[in-house]
Parts: C-alpha cells; sequence; structure tokens
C-alpha cells in the first residue's frame, strides 16, 4: 500500500510553504489501512536511528490493529512521548496520518523506507 503523501506544509497549516529556513521542510503521511503497533514502533525507530538530528519532531494519529481507538503519538529526535487514545476519529474516519518535520531529508527516502517496513512484500521470520 502506498502511502498518500499529503504536501509538503508550512507547520499549522495544510498549504505548501517554501520556508525562510529552504533546509527544514514538513511532509504528511496518510495510510487508509490499519498498522501493526510493531511495525509503526519499528519504522519510527529506523527514521530516528537513520536521521538523529534532522528528525526535529513527529506527531501521529494512528489507525492500529490492535487498538480499537485511534492513537496520538508525539516526539523530537529519538524521543518518544506516551501514546496516548483518543475517544474518536478526528474526521471521522480512520486512517493513520504522520507528520514530520525535518532537516535537510529527501521525503520520498523516508515514504519508501516507512512503507516498507509497514507493509512488507515478504513476511517477516518468526522465532518460536
Amino acid at each position: 500500500m502506498k502511502p498518500v503523501q499529503l504536501n509538503t506544509m508550512k507547520p499549522g497549516t495544510a498549504q505548501p510553504h517554501a520556508s525562510a529556513h529552504s533546509d527544514i521542510s514538513a511532509f504528511c503521511l496518510r495510510y487508509d489501512k490499519p498498522l501493526k503497533t510493531s511495525r509503526f514502533l519499528d519504522g519510527l525507530r529506523m527514521v530516528q536511528m537513520r536521521y538523529p538530528e534532522r528528525l526535529l519532531r513527529f506527531k501521529a494519529i494512528l489507525w492500529l490493529e490492535e487498538q480499537e481507538q485511534p492513537v496520538v503519538v508525539h516526539g523530537v529526535h529519538d524521543q518518544l512521548y506516551p501514546i496516548m487514545n483518543l475517544a474518536a476519529w478526528p474526521n471521522g474516519e480512520p486512517a493513520s496520518e504522520l507528520v514530520f518535520i525535518m532537516k535537510n531529508t529527501d521525503q520520498q527516502e523516508v515514504a519508501e523506507m516507512l512503507e516498507e517496513e509497514f507493509f512488507p512484500k515478504y513476511p517477516r521470520f518468526q522465532y518460536e
């Protein structure tokens, strides 16, 4: 499942924005099917490890397979703050939306890395 890349946006808006700090960009990825919690956490950790100084901030509303309610996560650099449950979907329909604010980073590379982790083409080997 390919993520829908909504756009590059100015923080706090949904409008594309050319920043005065042209090396900083914000982008949003949307997934219209549920994610496994473990895959989300692994994918986020991969982004944090690959871009430790370039990942400035992230936040997300998530549709997780193991949860009936939407959850919210956010963090800065390599810090993940406690996951919180929401009572209902903000726009009435389930979907995962992830927002990244990053410095000098190829947005497509991040999207592809997460796509591969969230929805792998081949199953992971499981130890029993």
